[in-house]
């Protein structure tokens, strides 16, 4: 975000469902009518919509669009993963084995960016004060969102639980407005509405998964 747009870095990594959807028809045996791929081309187009005038690939912020791909293509192997392991774990154990896998590399990243890491390193008020903001994101954002997240994929097709993602930015938006008085241009209204009208036909023309046997082996229950 700090080498591209607000809008750029919300609508690339948001591309995810695209992804998610051609590997788990082709992995995990998931089928959709050809109608589901209407809806998430609206929904992708109406999220593009939404971001507006700001939205600007390439040129000056090519290399945030680079990175903004780069967490498109791991947060699509993130919900696959989800999509893999949470019929046969927990969503606390998966949220577990998430927070630790990911700690280690970005406390490393964290650190050689040259970040304050740990309390003897910071004053007493600079940490309480970075402290409250880190607990409102880990518990709202991620707890709560992404234990969601994973929660469903044990009962939606992976597809359609990717693409109900993009429901995000019109939240946001919708938040933005109300809270922060940030006025929505006509183009932006008509966006989220694409984008929800787009959702609801991915929803009506999901299937359920192919009765055949998934290519991979069955996980263990342990």
């Amino acid at each position: 975000i700090i080498y591209s747009t607000v809008a750029n870095a919300t609508l690339i990594p948001n591309l995810a469902p695209i992804p998610v959807t051609l590997v788990a028809w082709y992995w995990f045996g998931e089928r959709f009518r050809p109608i589901f791929f209407v809806g998430m081309a609206c929904a992708v187009a109406g999220t593009a919509m939404l971001m507006g005038e700001s939205l600007s690939l390439g040129g000056e912020y090519l290399r945030g669009d680079i990175l903004a791909c780069i967490c498109c293509f791991t947060y699509s192997s993130y919900l696959l993963a989800l999509r893999r392991y949470r019929p046969y774990y927990a969503t606390g154990h998966l949220m577990a084995c998430g927070c630790v896998s990911g700690l280690i590399p970005v406390s490393i990243v964290a650190w050689f960016s040259g970040t304050e890491l740990l309390w003897p390193f910071v004053p007493v008020a600079a940490f309480l004060a970075g402290l409250l903001p880190l607990l409102g994101v880990s518990w709202g954002s991620h707890v709560g969102g992404q234990g969601a997240i994973a929660y469903a994929f044990a009962h939606l097709p992976a597809g359609f639980a990717a693409l109900s993602l993009l429901l995000q930015p019109v939240i946001a938006s919708i938040a933005a407005w109300v809270l922060l008085d940030e006025k929505l241009a006509p183009l932006q209204i008509a966006g989220a509405c694409v984008v929800l009208s787009g959702i609801a036909i991915a929803r009506w023309a999901s299937l359920p998964a192919a009765p055949r046997e998934e290519k991979l082996k069955p996980c263990p229950k342990t």
